[in-house]
């Protein structure tokens, strides 16, 4: 008789603890309740866990581990929350400075172009676009070039 009910106290203690582990890992709160709804059938009231001692002190344990791990959760989103916030700001001022980079690049290389055209050099700098046609399409597409039209003088006469 006792070697049965060793057997059966262990068959009920490893589906009490498969259910507490499946509430712990899908977050639903562990409760006498929801212990005997999940048992299907196994126990059919929580006075069937909270009479014997064993079975109560296993779920109070799951209670507490269930606390443990939510609050652990919480510590490191709410940290993880504050690394974010932090980085964020860290590249926002990042991108704010490369702007003003850009900005300052944008006007130098606007003033170059000017004085090639003012001293006669665009001969050479256009020699220098025409070798490097990546670096010129890439000044193209971050609008570094100045844009000008260009119109032909009309002919005499006309």
């Amino acid at each position: 008789m006792n070697e049965n009910e060793n057997a059966d106290q262990r068959t009920e203690r490893l589906c009490i603890e498969e259910i507490l582990e499946a509430l712990i890992t899908s977050n639903v709160d562990i409760g006498f309740r929801e212990v005997v709804r999940r048992s299907e059938g196994l126990f059919r009231h929580p006075s069937n866990l909270t009479t014997v001692e064993w079975r109560r002190k296993l779920i109070e344990e799951a209670m507490l581990r269930q606390e443990k791990y939510r609050a652990h959760l919480r510590a490191g989103a709410n940290a993880s929350r504050a690394d974010l916030e932090e980085r964020i700001a860290k590249l926002e001022c990042q991108v704010e400075t490369l702007k003003s980079e850009r900005t300052l690049l944008q006007m130098a290389m606007k003033a170059m172009y000017r004085t090639s055209l003012e001293v006669g050099g665009i001969a050479a700098f256009n020699r220098f676009l025409q070798a490097n046609p990546r670096f010129h399409d890439e000044l193209k597409a971050a609008a570094l070039l100045p844009v000008a039209d260009v119109h032909p003088f009309p002919k005499r006469g006309k």
